[in-house]
């Protein structure tokens, strides 16, 4: 059973991608809302509450966890791999959702003299982990832009706040119109991509830019993982969504944002 990781709604958008290729019976979805937004806490506090979702999706029953969230694998996912599943629980397995995002580009036929735009959490742009990635497959011109406050107001469906952060965050950005790519490097932006673009058109940037699609590729490169590793095993236990803040709103966000429906469970 493969588990997915969030800190709310916005990794609905890549259990979307996935579930075209897997049955929803063998995915579980821990919406970790409690702890919403985690592109404000230290990289400790991100460690821990990532350890302790893992820790209770293993003893759940999933052989594989997805952290479909960006902040969430910059701040964790080598250390959950190298550190902390070694100690406690050989043999399962931790995958991040960035790596697919280098690959991803590169499929798609971006440049290495291209540049690439990263909007994404505090935490996330802080960490270089995208900057790193991006450069080490080549690119050499990435601007990454953090975008304050703008997962929490996307949880909240605060339209008003979400235009401020938007407004105040791409108002002072530069040479828009050279950015050729554009990842969302939040999977709560992809909720709004229409506000964001339309932002950033305001500013300056080209109308044939290229939006890269996160969810899809990392469905793709899970999928391509899965062929190559037979030991994950994918069992008919899943199905539900566990949720450690308010079900009742994360019920409601499901049927709202992304018309569907499930078991909730508060945990």
């Amino acid at each position: 059973m493969i588990g997915i990781y969030d800190s709310g709604i916005g990794g609905v958008t890549i259990y979307q991608q996935l579930k075209k290729y897997i049955d929803t019976g063998k995915i579980v979805y821990y919406a970790d809302n409690s702890n919403c937004p985690l592109g404000d806490k230290s990289e400790v506090e991100v460690r821990e509450a990532v350890a302790k979702a893992c820790e209770f999706l293993f003893e759940n029953g999933c052989s594989l966890i997805l952290l479909a969230c960006n902040t969430a694998t910059v701040a964790a996912v080598r250390y959950i791999q190298n550190e902390w599943i070694p100690q406690n629980y050989l043999g399962r397995k931790v995958l991040g959702i960035i790596r697919p995002v280098s690959e991803g580009l590169i499929e798609e036929g971006a440049k290495d003299n291209d540049e690439v735009m990263i909007l994404s959490t505090q935490l996330t742009h802080n960490s270089n982990f995208y900057q790193e990635e991006l450069a080490e497959a080549g690119f050499k011109y990435v601007q990454s832009v953090p975008m304050k406050g703008l997962a929490e107001a996307i949880e909240k469906q605060d339209v008003e706040k979400i235009d401020q952060v938007l407004e105040k965050d791409i108002a002072v950005l530069k040479n828009l119109e050279k950015v050729k790519y554009l990842v969302l490097a939040c999977t709560h932006y992809p909720l709004v991509k229409d506000l964001i673009f339309a932002k950033l058109q305001k500013y300056g940037l080209d109308s044939d830019v290229h939006i890269f699609d996160q969810g899809k590729h990392v469905a793709e490169k899970l999928m391509d993982y899965l062929k190559r590793h037979d030991d994950v095993v994918l069992s008919d236990l899943g199905g539900i969504f566990f949720v450690t803040g308010d079900s009742d709103n994360f019920e409601k966000q499901l049927k709202d944002i992304f018309d569907l429906e499930g078991y909730v469970l508060e945990v």
